[in-house]
């Protein structure tokens, strides 16, 4: 299994298509307003029909890993958390393998990958990202392996 598929037709980019960049290693930032986007479901309504977006903030380690958050189900070393402590914004089921980008400057950087999480937006229970930051060798190592340079 490929991680990378390699396009017959180039992408043409425009106002509402971007590329995002990668990670250069850093971590993310506490707080930090970022956007996750996907087809799942809204409310727990059931609705995929539409591509949504959601601005979340990075939440501390320290917080998700309490006991009455997430507490050992969170893994720090190799996800973060993206929401807020009272709940009402998250992704949510159909979600998942979606970007979670940051500006940051005038980049946009996939921070993340959506993962999972506990219902959709309930409070203490925020979205589970997987942190591309922890994998950014072996996704450049990946991509050499079927031809691709990834710019640094």
């Amino acid at each position: 299994m490929w991680l990378f598929q390699v396009l017959q037709d180039r992408i043409i980019y425009d106002d509402y298509i971007k590329p995002a960049c990668l990670p250069d290693g850093q971590n993310y930032y506490i707080h930090q307003l970022c956007i996750t986007a996907g087809w799942g479901d809204t409310q727990a309504t059931g609705n995929f029909d539409v591509l949504n977006q959601v601005d979340l903030a990075i939440i501390s380690d320290s917080l998700c890993v309490r006991r009455d958050w997430y507490g050992s189900d969170f893994i720090p070393q190799t996800t973060f958390c993206a929401g807020y402590s009272q709940g009402g914004k998250d992704s949510c089921g159909g979600d998942s393998g979606g970007p979670f980008t940051c500006k940051v400057g005038r980049k946009w950087i996939q921070m993340g990958v959506t993962s999972w999480g506990i219902l959709c937006g309930a409070p203490k229970w925020p979205g589970i990202y997987t942190d591309l930051t922890r994998y950014i060798n072996w996704i450049r190592d990946q991509a050499q392996v079927v031809g691709l340079q990834l710019d640094s």
